[in-house]
């Protein structure tokens, strides 16, 4: 799906580019782990490096751990 891989807009904050993606994966039919793909793969170069030591494989609760990276990028971006 298109709406998944679209790189976040500039103008979006990460919470907001998080809320826009649970809804993609609802009307997806609950592709919660694209949504959490979507924040580490499809951030900046520089940013997606950081996402990814906080990225963990291995947790199920998609849609949590995709709002806790939003979250983390937003607070990211605001220091820098």
């Amino acid at each position: 799906m298109n709406l998944f891989t679209a790189k976040k807009e500039s103008k979006r904050s990460w919470p907001e580019h998080y809320l826009y993606l649970v809804a993609v994966s609802d009307a997806a039919g609950g592709a919660e782990q694209q949504a959490m793909d979507n924040i580490v793969r499809y951030a900046s170069s520089e940013l997606s490096i950081i996402l990814l030591a906080k990225f963990q494989m291995y947790r199920i609760d998609y849609l949590v751990h995709a709002e806790e990276l939003a979250h983390f990028a937003q607070a990211i971006e605001m220091e820098a």
